[in-house]
């Protein structure tokens, strides 16, 4: 939206004593010629997805407020899994299959040391030089079938500015379902994730193996951090996320 309309609108609204909420899980600001910083300052309250989002907004706003992106949880938990095959699963769009490209190697490696598969889910299929996978096509309700299979559930991401800003759900979705969660040690996952406990953080290349064939090899220690991921992920299910915004709204 570029700064007329935005202006037109924002007198609009304040004419109608209507409250402008911004909510905003990408950092936007970084594209040229945004509105964003206009957006900001004229809004009652705005709602950032990171800890990297709420900072930028804070200089413009000082009602900014951390609110995650909310997760649906399971129906019941702990989830039915396949015992005998490893599955190690990628949920997101095909704008970011170039972070999946970059840690091939790891999981080629993975794949072919144990008993292991990888699954993906998108709205197209990524381009593997030499590795294996079984696909499934993004459906909410597919959605739910294919984080009931996983073990594990990966986040690779490159270390710019704009995965600085990148919110964690991903990594949320995997733990409300028990997988969990292996992720770049950079932006928001570094405040999700308890590293060793609820899942692990990445630092190397060759962590991806590691902790992959670790999982692995320690059926038990992998039960007690899936069970952990879970009761974390509570923390962002839709109820609580809708009650701290209403309290929120409440308030301006």
């Amino acid at each position: 939206m570029d700064r007329i309309r935005f202006f037109i609108l924002t007198k609009i609204l304040k004419k109608n004593h209507s409250k402008l909420i911004f909510d905003f899980d990408d950092a936007v600001f970084l594209k040229p010629f945004n509105s964003c910083e206009d957006i900001i300052r004229n809004a009652d309250a705005v709602f950032a997805g990171s800890h990297y989002l709420l900072e930028y907004a804070k200089k413009n706003n000082n009602n900014s407020f951390l609110i995650p992106t909310p997760v649906d949880l399971p129906k019941a938990f702990p989830v039915k899994r396949e015992k005998n095959i490893f599955k190690i699963g990628w949920l997101g769009s095909e704008s970011n299959f170039k972070y999946l490209y970059e840690i091939e190697d790891e999981l080629y490696k993975a794949l072919n040391s144990f008993d292991s598969q990888l699954l993906i889910m998108s709205s197209s299929e990524p381009n593997f030089k030499k590795i294996a996978f079984k696909f499934f096509k993004w459906g909410i309700e597919e959605e739910r079938f294919f984080l009931e299979e996983l073990h594990a559930g990966i986040m690779p991401l490159s270390q710019g500015e704009w995965e600085k800003g990148k919110c964690a759900y991903k990594v949320l979705k995997y733990m409300s379902y028990g997988a969990v969660p292996l992720a770049t040690a950079f932006g928001e996952n570094i405040f999700v994730i308890k590293d060793g406990f609820s899942g692990f953080l990445i630092r190397k290349k060759e962590d991806w193996f590691f902790y992959l064939n670790f999982l692995y090899s320690n059926r038990t220690q992998m039960e007690k951090m899936s069970a952990y991921a879970y009761e974390e992920a509570k923390n962002f299910s839709r109820e609580k996320i809708v009650f701290l915004q209403a309290e929120i709204l409440k308030k301006i």
